[in-house]
């Protein structure tokens, strides 16, 4: 039988991690991208993405066992936390993998920031929206 307790938690530790580092991303490593020379953009762009994806990487994983999982148990209540989950994942495949590639040194980071902010708002709502169901006494 699921836990549905115990993969909340799960969800929320995977969504706080992903969010916390959506926001420090949106506000220290991608405006120090614009600090890159042209010499070095290349090498640091791409230790940027290896460095950052294993970063991600485990939150994300755990983040989508948990919410498959939370859909069976919750219903609706899991559903919704898998639809912010497919939101994020939609919002890095479409938006921000696409303008890291035309992502040169000294480009423009606006594209960038705004894709990865909206990304991170959905980290953050499914956090928060985590939180809120680990709090209820009837799911946790």
């Amino acid at each position: 039988m699921i836990d549905p307790g115990t993969w909340l938690l799960v969800h929320l530790v995977a969504t706080t991690a992903l969010a916390a580092v959506g926001w420090l991303v949106q506000l220290v490593v991608y405006p120090s991208f614009a600090l890159v020379g042209a010499r070095e953009w290349d090498a640091f762009h791409d230790r940027h993405r290896r460095a950052i994806a294993v970063v991600v990487g485990p939150p994300w994983l755990a983040q989508a066992v948990a919410v498959v999982l939370l859909t069976v148990a919750l219903g609706t209540a899991g559903a919704v936390l898998a639809a912010l989950a497919l939101a994020g994942v939609l919002l890095t495949v479409l938006a921000a993998v696409p303008e890291h590639a035309r992502l040169v040194a000294g480009g423009d980071l606006r594209r960038l920031l705004r894709a990865n902010l909206a990304r991170t708002l959905v980290w953050t709502a499914s956090a928060a929206a985590s939180a809120v169901l680990v709090s209820l006494p009837s799911v946790s």
